[in-house]
């Protein structure tokens, strides 16, 4: 429909690769528009398709997780499943224990703090989260 318009507006302005009549498809609306860019800019169209970005490829892929927080995620599991044997029930409201709360927070080498793990279910780890105030005062979380 722009085509059309345009072509009403500017005949003599059109490139030959530009026609006026019908929709045509993607692949021609993309030629038409670079062909339109090459003439204003004062290249030909074969340059201007050179000179498009190919995408990046990497040699390697990026880490999800770096080497030393993957050992400590490691670490982590062993420890965790070992505090969790020792401490089967909520040190909340005493059901069964399914999760770890660190009560200083879980960045750096605070994740295998073992002093502030604290065994919870997952109902009392979403109330402590939820509610910090609440928390801080029954000493389920400590200021870092």
């Amino acid at each position: 429909m722009w085509r059309s318009g345009l072509a009403l507006f500017l005949p003599i302005l059109l490139p030959p690769c530009l026609s006026a009549s019908g929709s045509g498809s993607t692949s021609e609306r993309v030629l038409s528009i670079d062909c339109v860019y090459s003439l204003r800019i004062g290249i030909s169209l074969a340059t201007l398709r050179r000179m498009k970005r190919s995408p990046l490829k990497r040699k390697t892929p990026l880490r999800r997780v770096s080497k030393k927080r993957k050992l400590q995620n490691d670490v982590y599991k062993e420890v965790r499943e070992k505090f969790l044997t020792l401490n089967p029930l909520c040190q909340v409201c005493s059901s069964v224990a399914s999760q770890v709360h660190h009560r200083r927070g879980r960045f750096g080498d605070r994740l295998n703090e073992v002093e502030f793990f604290l065994a919870v279910c997952f109902d009392c780890h979403h109330k402590i989260h939820m509610n910090p105030a609440w928390a801080y005062a029954k000493d389920y979380m400590v200021n870092r």
